[in-house]
């Protein structure tokens, strides 16, 4: 009997805290159901509060101001994207319904673009000052007028000789006579006479007073004549005591560091004791026409060669030219363009051989060697498209420019790449995906996915 009683008060105890049950609901649950009533109270009061909790969403403007500016600035470049995406999906699901139209249609473009750039307006820059400054750089500006605009030239054309023994000294007789030869070899290319006598410089050790390239070189001692010189005592004594003279024979001053390289003088400063180079100038005149650019190459290759006899002389005697003229600079930009374009197909041929082994596969319908093969060709087809509209708006093909295909060979491989795995990940799950059964689609979607980001 007591159990019973305290049963009785800890229920009453419990319906009195929950607050009193509802009439009806005791008679439905004939006095007995008092644990359910008090369920659905605790229900319909929870879901008044939750009611209240709830406000209604946010507004665009409210959900914009309490972004970051960096959040902001991804919703703008995805709103950019999207048409962008838009347009490239479209197009690419265009090629894989028409592949064999895709593929005529995108080769004949790219040949087309490449011809009519070379026909046009195709042009190589190797001009250094233009190269390696800024755009709208002020000095080359300056330049500009001085040398296009008015009618005379900031730096006049010229061929720079050095003559050294790697170091030794070079004052004596053997090492003038190989200068007063490199002198009448300059002197008797075809072009010299025609090329200088356009000169308005007059030559004062010529009694008929003509025009000449002026010379700037030991040789002006013996008055630029190798006969002189021959009449000089052969030996490095009576050499020296001339080379150490303080004026010219016409009477101008001489300046030592124009014409040696470290020269050393002894205590009295009347002879030179060492000089480790020897200084030659030859100053050409600016043509309009710039015909002088020939002889500066005649001259160029005649250094050369007498550089290589040089070399193999069977008494070792090192005495060599280096030769460096106004054309020097871009022959090397040339000469390095040249060779490295062989480069480009090599490589073609090499990216096309490692692209189809790699998705070659033991099946007749998994082996994707045209795959391979078709994404190294939609590289090369981009990069005739690429470079043939270039050429076509005039800009200049430079050094820099012949790295671009290998560049875009890497970044395009890696899209085909790309492309093919998610494929593989998707399981043929999309529309484009779908037509990995079809190479020839197939590599169609995956050349113009290729195209489209390079």
């Amino acid at each position: 009997m007591t159990e019973t009683a305290d049963a009785t008060n800890d229920a009453t105890n419990a319906s009195t805290e929950n607050g009193p049950a509802p009439e009806g609901e005791n008679a439905a649950n004939g006095g007995g159901g008092g644990a359910a009533a008090d369920d659905d109270a605790n229900k319909k009061l929870y879901e008044t509060e939750e009611s209240k909790s709830i406000e209604s969403p946010p507004s665009s403007a409210e959900c914009n101001s309490e972004l970051t500016m960096s959040q902001k600035w991804s919703n703008l470049v995805l709103h950019v994207h999207r048409p962008i995406l838009q347009v490239i999906q479209m197009v690419t699901q265009l090629a894989a319904r028409n592949p064999r139209w895709t593929i005529a249609s995108v080769s004949l473009l790219s040949f087309t673009l490449i011809i009519l750039g070379f026909a046009t307006n195709f042009n190589v820059d190797v001009d250094e000052n233009k190269l390696w400054t800024p755009f709208g750089s002020l000095p080359i500006q300056h330049m500009d007028y001085i040398n296009d605009d008015t009618s005379f030239s900031a730096i006049d054309p010229h061929a720079t000789f050095f003559f050294h023994e790697d170091g030794k000294n070079v004052l004596g007789h053997a090492q003038v006579a190989r200068i007063f030869e490199i002198l009448q070899g300059v002197q008797s290319l075809p072009s010299y006479d025609k090329i200088c006598s356009q000169d308005s410089y007059v030559d004062p050790y010529e009694n008929e007073n003509k025009n000449a390239c002026e010379i700037g070189c030991v040789t002006r001692f013996w008055n630029n004549s190798a006969a002189l010189f021959d009449e000089t005592p052969a030996t490095d004594e009576a050499v020296i005591e001339i080379l150490s003279q303080n004026e010219f024979p016409e009477g101008t001053p001489v300046k030592d560091d124009m014409l040696y390289g470290k020269p050393v003088r002894d205590s009295s400063g009347d002879l030179l004791t060492e000089a480790q180079l020897y200084y030659c100038l030859f100053a050409l005149p600016d043509l309009e026409d710039d015909s002088q650019r020939e002889l500066e190459k005649e001259i160029i290759d005649y250094a050369l060669e007498k550089r290589d006899e040089w070399a193999n002389d069977e008494n070792g005697f090192v005495f060599r030219p280096e030769i460096a003229t106004m054309r020097s600079f871009s022959d090397e930009f040339e000469r390095a363009i040249l060779k490295d374009l062989p480069l480009v197909p090599i490589v073609f041929i090499v990216m096309s051989v490692f692209t189809s082994l790699f998705f070659a596969r033991g099946h007749p319908i998994y082996s994707r060697s045209l795959l391979g093969f078709s994404a190294v060709v939609s590289v090369l087809l981009s990069i005739m498209s690429g470079f043939g509209l270039m050429f076509c708006c005039g800009v200049p093909f430079t050094s820099m420019s012949q790295l671009l295909p290998f560049v875009m060979f890497g970044i395009g491989l890696d899209d085909a790449f790309i492309i093919m795995y998610v494929c593989r990940r998707k399981k043929v799950s999309s529309f484009w995906c779908l037509n990995e059964s079809d190479p020839l689609t197939f590599s169609v979607i995956v050349m113009q996915g290729v195209l489209f980001t390079d």
